[in-house]
């Protein structure tokens, strides 16, 4: 994959989701910068007052500082419940922009000459613009308004013959903002592209675990995840005593049906076939093909006598499936099915399947298109 010149794009339908997966790793970042702010703030609180005198310029920074100091620690203690990631985002920005201002205000209070700090404006320019923890196109302005500021003091309140080479300083400046965005933006392109990364694993992972425990002519669950699935319904019912039925369906005479029309029509029988299976049952029940025309139902929370209502329903509603009759005449087909509910003393969910297999099979021996409860 190419690397991108700015933003690694994501789809929009990530944006979000990719936001969210960060937001811990986010919080942490902010906690720590929080607290980095947080401690100079409250060393320097006095440095003003001592530094200007007892002014009201010294006064109004000492409480810019007390806000911001304030505001630093009220975010850190509220920053668990900030789970939106726009609000957690819109207050780390207010946070930097009241930064941003009170770091003029003590610039512009100190003298003409004193244009020592601009190393430090160069760190924290850098800093700014590569540890923000909210979203790149945001982050990018605290970043360029610290350093427009830094450079509207060097060039328009701190110039004097004696200040230094002014064309150095711009250039630092200009340097630490044009490095600090790139940094900036390739750790957000590593980040972006880690995610998308772990995004298409997981896509991958799910539909090999999909393919692992799907029929593919049906949809439904293949026999072993199916059998693996109520194997759980039944340790249920043995611990918690609920009621639990099991019926298997079997589609009559298909052998006929495939030599009659092709197997391509009896795999549109089957498919037919489960279409109406999985409208006969609840969300919560399980549903799979467990042979070639042979399918299986568990019903939780469900007695003898409601799971053959439920057969009764699939039998009936089979009569009116038909094959493909846009290409050839209706043919009925029809299905026999066997009931068993779980007992006290099933020590295991081969008791419960045997039963239920024994019933479809007096079904089959009584006519078929029929339904026989164990």
């Amino acid at each position: 994959m190419a690397k991108p010149l700015f933003l690694q794009p994501l789809p929009p339908a990530l944006e979000a989701p990719y936001r969210a997966a960060f937001l811990r790793e986010d919080r942490r970042q902010a906690y720590l910068g929080l607290g980095l702010i947080a401690l100079p703030l409250l060393l320097m609180a006095g440095h003003d007052l001592s530094y200007l005198g007892p002014t009201p310029l010294a006064y109004g920074l000492l409480a810019g500082r007390g806000l911001l100091l304030a505001g630093c620690l009220a975010l850190m203690l509220t920053m668990r419940r900030l789970n939106s990631p726009f609000w957690f985002d819109f207050w780390i920005m207010v946070q930097a922009l009241a930064g941003v201002a009170l770091a003029h205000g003590i610039r512009w209070s100190r003298p003409p000459d004193y244009l020592a700090g601009f190393t430090m404006d160069a760190t924290i320019i850098i800093i700014i613009f590569a540890m923000l923890p909210v979203r790149p196109t945001w982050r990018v302005w605290p970043g360029l308004l610290y350093t427009l500021s830094s450079l509207f003091s060097l060039w328009f309140e701190k110039t004097n013959p004696g200040a230094g080479p002014m064309g150095t300083y711009t250039t630092a400046l200009a340097l630490a903002a044009l490095g600090g965005a790139s940094f900036s933006l390739r750790l957000e392109n590593l980040r972006r592209r880690h995610f998308i990364a772990q995004q298409s694993d997981r896509r991958v992972k799910e539909e090999l675990q999909h393919l692992a425990s799907t029929d593919g002519l049906t949809g439904l669950l293949n026999r072993r995840k199916f059998l693996e699935l109520a194997e759980v319904e039944f340790r249920r019912h043995q611990l918690y005593g609920h009621p639990l039925a099991v019926i298997i369906a079997d589609l009559d005479h298909f052998k006929r049906i495939n030599d009659r029309f092709g197997h391509l029509t009896g795999d549109l029988a089957l498919q037919g076939f489960s279409r109406h299976l999985a409208k006969c049952v609840r969300e919560l029940d399980l549903l799979g093909r467990i042979g070639g025309e042979e399918f299986g139902l568990v019903l939780p929370n469900t007695d003898a006598e409601q799971a053959r209502q439920v057969a009764e329903r699939i039998r009936r509603g089979c009569g009116d499936l038909g094959l493909d009759a846009a290409v050839r005449p209706m043919e009925v087909f029809t299905v026999s099915l066997g009931v068993s509910e779980a007992r006290r003393d099933d020590r295991d969910l081969t008791q419960l399947l045997d039963r239920a297999d024994m019933a479809l099979y007096q079904a089959k021996a009584a006519g078929r298109d029929r339904v026989r409860v164990a």
